[in-house]
């Protein structure tokens, strides 16, 4: 079996570009080749990548024929999109072959992408309409708010809903809030399969014994990841608590307020702020860590770093939004928290601190789950079912 990959960015800059590079890894180890295909929008044209390797750049009016010449001589069995915005190569795909499709976010059913109001800071929770027009502006909700791109993104959800929706094979998700989402938005219930993510890292159970404990945040240093919650939460604790520490990893708009807030509170020894790491050096510093923070108010469509949290056996303490509960489930292999807020945050991480044997007990349990559910295994097995059922119809 030969699968095209379609995505929208060569580089890996987030989840969706590790799942690419993760699954394919796992797929031709099964023996199913892969083609990645990336197809970049830079006006006035496109630019066109594969296996990662830069092929050209485009005018738009020249895609199809590009597309035709790129792939002629490939034997392509089953299209899969990921990331892509672009109604033109989609129809392409569309017209030629027969396609999956994975949601790694709403942007099928979500002109601004997210699903979330960034004025009100909180998750958008009405079907896109014309309503998203007046939302542009007032919740700036939408990645451009041109008029232009603001109408060109509304016009790319009608026709995935519409349109496309309804002749893509199968639309994959990662976790049900993703699969509840795209049902909400227009697309066919039967069309949507959950299919969780998973993690590539397989590890014995890890028991804690350090002396220090260390409380991990990873992640983009912006306001929707939580920072300010954060901040607010942890600051009492290290202060009462003199042997644990918070340890950042991560980079963003507000680096430096969080090295101001270290600095003004005089909790250099306390609090460790470093800048991205590879994929190896996180997971040596989850192995020493005490439990891993998620503190994202933004609707994540799944979060990653909660089920390599689990397979390093670490409890997490995230708020229960987007598709957080696919993973994390309240009082079992960490703290779900329904209330958003920063003193919710901070009684969890203190009773985590106080509470050694309910803590034993969910890290033993998050690592159970992690391997036994979110495990390579299962994953690449129910996506290769999804592929020969979708061939055979």
């Amino acid at each position: 079996m030969t699968i095209l990959r379609v995505h929208e960015n060569p580089t890996i800059k987030g989840g969706s570009e590790v799942y690419i590079r993760d699954v394919s890894e796992q797929l031709e180890s099964r023996g199913i080749k892969n083609i990645l295909l990336f197809i970049t929008e830079e006006q006035p044209g496109y630019r066109i990548f594969v296996n990662r390797e830069w092929i050209s750049n485009i005018p738009k009016e020249d895609l199809t024929i590009t597309l035709d010449d790129i792939l002629k001589d490939y034997k392509i069995d089953l299209v899969h999109i990921h990331g892509l915005s672009i109604v033109k190569a989609i129809e392409y795909m569309l017209s030629r072959y027969k396609v999956v499709r994975t949601m790694h976010e709403p942007r099928m059913v979500c002109p601004g992408y997210g699903k979330f109001w960034v004025t009100d800071g909180k998750p958008c929770t009405v079907k896109y309409g014309f309503h998203c027009f007046y939302h542009a502006y007032t919740q700036k909700c939408f990645r451009s708010r041109m008029p232009f791109n603001v109408f060109k993104d509304y016009q790319r959800t009608e026709f995935e809903v519409k349109n496309a929706g309804k002749r893509y094979a199968a639309i994959l998700t990662m976790s049900e809030y993703i699969r509840n989402e795209a049902i909400i938005g227009g697309i066919p219930e039967e069309k949507v399969i959950c299919n969780p993510h998973f993690t590539k890292f397989e590890l014995p159970y890890l028991a804690f014994e350090e002396r220090e404990r260390k409380f991990l945040f990873v992640g983009r240093l912006i306001e929707h990841k939580g920072i300010y919650q954060l901040l607010d939460a942890i600051l009492p604790v290290l202060q009462q608590n003199a042997d644990t520490a918070l340890q950042i990893i991560g980079d963003g708009p507000l680096y430096n307020y969080v090295m101001d807030f270290v600095k003004g509170h005089q909790l250099q020894h306390q609090i460790v702020v470093e800048k991205w790491k590879s994929s190896a050096e996180i997971s040596t510093l989850m192995k020493t860590s005490y439990c891993v923070l998620f503190p994202s108010i933004y609707p994540e469509a799944f979060g990653l770093v909660g089920i390599e949290a689990a397979m390093h056996s670490k409890p997490v303490i995230a708020f229960n939004t987007g598709g957080v509960s696919t993973w994390l489930k309240n009082n079992f292999n960490g703290f779900l928290l329904n209330e958003v807020s920063a003193d919710a945050l901070r009684g969890s991480i203190q009773k985590m601190i106080d509470n050694p044997e309910q803590y034993k007990q969910m890290s033993k349990n998050a690592w159970e789950l992690a391997s036994s559910y979110f495990s390579p295994k299962r994953h690449v097995e129910m996506l290769i079912d999804i592929y020969l059922k979708c061939l055979a119809t």
